[in-house]
């Protein structure tokens, strides 16, 4: 038999095992795209199915793409007909699934394992062990003391879910641990919505299986393209927009110190972080810890919900028409996760039911990049750190030459070698770690994608994304810089005003609103001019704030004169009736106060009431009603005519 035939009858074997397994015939085919030449058997689903399409039970032995995340990979094996253990990247996400399902028997916090013995010892029904990949020991020892090692191994099917994080979190000292044992068991699988690569021996021995989809996408991001530092005022712009949305904000954000200071910038209230509860993470928001959560809850989010790393797998997040964000920023590491994998996962989060509003109302990634145009490929970082192995062995050579002298080495010299080494902490010899070195790369690989827009465009593509790409318009700023100060702050803020009320379509909605409020409240003159007496008119008088405030009291009192006639009209009568001059002036004085007519000179003070306003205002004509005029006599006054009518202006004074 030649080669040609051996493998078309290996490919033929292997795809029987497959179909016994999951008893499906859903679209197999093969794909012959691995560089060590293995076969991938890969399904096609539509998007909005589940995983139960494609496996009545999860086939063994394999590595499984299951195409999108959401997908009931989890579910499936929970609702399999035999024992599971299952490693869960978080504890939120071990708890989350224990409370929607009692047969669940979680493994975390305090639990010892001695308290796991009585689980592995039942004789009725199917184990379903969930355990964060810390706690793995915790069941080997468990099964040494009760059903023993062998038929742990034998009788439990393991599933590390999300294994993508074995290799993406290599800040966790024991995200790993799991390898030292899961190989032992005759019948494993790993599952991941975005693979990364994973070059163990054993891993690259199982089966691979991927699901693909009719769709072209699985869903839609829209990219927000800021300037270095203009992450804090695109996601203010978007919280400022929360109003306008009809569902709930969810950030994704992995930094609990510029979550707590867009909280403080915005004085937000209705909002919510979830984040490990570390005492140091209190700590930055010290007056406002009723806004920490410890597990999401359905139905219990706040208008505006915060999310770190903690958060980016593991659990369902299911909320109507909500908006979800994902912020990266290269100037901030911390946020700066992995769009193909961690950036994925967490907008990945929702949940689709099939319910009407289930789908997002958007989802959003707001990030910012180098502006580099080269992107250093994998094989590249490969082929140095092949370099960067050779230097082991002389460490170990030193290391012996040490412990032979009794002599401690220096940790420094562990510093070339530690992140892809096992150190031993009794000898302190170095130990290559295929694993450590995939984390390594893998990070290096991720942070490549940041240097452009196009390389990340093409990290949401990768991960079935149609993409899309607004660029964040930032509101301008002040220039303190120059002279005058003070008349040109004033002038900036009218053409900043004007360049808000113009082109409101260019920035976020309700973000333009709020920097007007912000303006009304610093410059009530510099708002109320804008709106009154329009940019034109503001240019004309230079944009002096003396010529403005006066231009202000004269339309302003125009507007007062036109409420006042009517109270004229009653207040005083053509007639006979005698008045002195103050009593004239008294009862003129409370009209103009209760109309608000202002002094044109100062405009904190109301206008004085004068005599000659009742004639020179054309209101009334006034006669002297001294009977005798004589110089002694105190000089009165009637109301001769009025000059006005309600329906027309104040008539003018002959």
């Amino acid at each position: 038999m030649n080669t040609r035939h051996s493998d078309t009858k290996v490919a033929l074997s292997t795809i029987l095992q497959s179909v016994i397994e999951s008893k499906t015939f859903y679209n197999y085919c093969y794909k012959d795209s691995e560089p060590n030449g293995a076969k991938t058997i890969v399904t096609k689903l539509h998007v909005k199915d589940h995983l139960d399409r494609a496996f009545t039970v999860l086939p063994s032995n394999a590595n499984i793409d299951k195409g999108r995340c959401g997908i009931g990979g989890t579910t499936l094996e929970i609702k399999s007909k035999r024992h599971s253990i299952f490693i869960v990247c978080t504890l939120g996400g071990i708890i989350g699934k224990a409370k929607d399902n009692p047969s669940i028997f979680p493994i975390h916090g305090k639990i010892k394992p001695k308290d796991i013995v009585p689980e592995l010892k039942k004789a009725t029904g199917y184990r379903k062990l969930f355990v964060t990949p810390d706690s793995f020991w915790k069941i080997i020892e468990a099964a040494k003391d009760s059903i023993g090692l062998d038929k742990l191994h034998s009788d439990y099917f393991v599933l590390y879910d999300e294994v993508h994080t074995a290799v993406t979190e290599a800040w966790r000292p024991n995200v790993l641990a799991p390898f030292k044992w899961i190989w032992e068991f005759k019948n494993k699988s790993f599952i991941t919505a975005t693979p990364c690569e994973i070059n163990d021996p054993n891993f690259l021995a199982l089966q691979n299986y991927r699901i693909a989809f009719h769709e072209p996408h699985v869903g839609k991001v829209n990219i927000v393209e800021c300037k270095p530092f203009e992450i804090s005022e695109c996601v203010d712009a978007h919280i400022a927009n929360a109003p306008n949305l009809p569902g709930n904000l969810f950030f994704f954000y992995n930094s609990v110190t510029e979550i707590a200071e867009a909280i403080k910038r915005n004085g937000l209230k209705d909002c919510h972080i979830y984040c490990a509860d570390k005492g140091d993470n209190y700590d930055k928001l010290p007056d406002q810890l009723e806004v920490f959560r410890r597990d999401p809850e359905t139905e219990k989010y706040a208008k505006i919900n915060f999310f770190t790393t903690r958060y980016f797998e593991c659990f369902d997040l299911m909320a109507e028409n909500a908006t979800i964000i994902l912020v990266t920023d290269t100037t901030k590491p911390h946020t700066r996760v992995g769009i193909s994998n961690k950036g994925v996962q967490a907008v990945g989060r929702i949940r689709d039911n099939g319910g009407e509003h289930d789908k997002p109302h958007m989802i959003v990634h707001i990030t910012n990049h180098r502006s580099i145009k080269k992107m250093k490929s994998r094989e590249e970082f490969k082929q140095e750190y092949d370099l960067h192995k050779t230097i082991i062995v002389p460490y170990n050579q030193y290391v012996e030459k040490c412990n032979s002298c009794a002599v401690k080495p220096f940790k420094s010299h562990q510093e070339p070698i530690k992140g892809f080494t096992d150190i031993d902490e009794d000898t302190y010899i170095a130990t290559f770690s295929q694993n450590k070195l995939d984390q390594v790369i893998n990070e290096l690989v991720c942070n490549e994608e940041f240097n452009d827009l196009q390389f990340i465009i093409n990290a949401w593509k990768r991960g079935k994304y149609e993409v899309s790409v607004t660029i964040h318009r930032s509101i301008p700023g002040l220039d303190f810089k120059k002279k005058p100060l003070k008349k040109n702050h004033f002038r900036q803020l009218i053409n900043l005003i004007h360049d808000l009320e113009t082109n409101r379509e260019g920035y976020m909605k309700g973000y333009a609103s709020k920097r007007l409020k912000e303006i009304q409240a610093e410059s009530p003159l510099a708002f109320e001019a804008y709106h009154t007496l329009g940019i034109d008119c503001i240019h004309e008088l230079d944009y002096d704030e003396k010529a403005i405030n006066k231009e202000l009291t004269k339309l302003h009192n125009k507007a007062a004169k036109v409420k006042l006639l009517p109270l004229l009209d009653k207040e005083f009568e053509v007639g006979d009736e005698k008045f002195s001059k103050n009593n004239l002036t008294d009862r003129l004085q409370y009209l103009y106060s209760k109309v608000g007519l202002k002094d044109i000179k100062n405009p904190d003070k109301p206008q004085t009431a004068h005599l000659v306003d009742f004639e020179r205002e054309g209101w009334f004509r006034l006669k002297d009603a001294r009977e005798k005029k004589d110089v002694n006599e105190p000089r009165m006054y009637s109301i001769a005519k009025k000059l006005f009518n309600l329906d027309g202006a104040a008539g003018e004074c002959s």
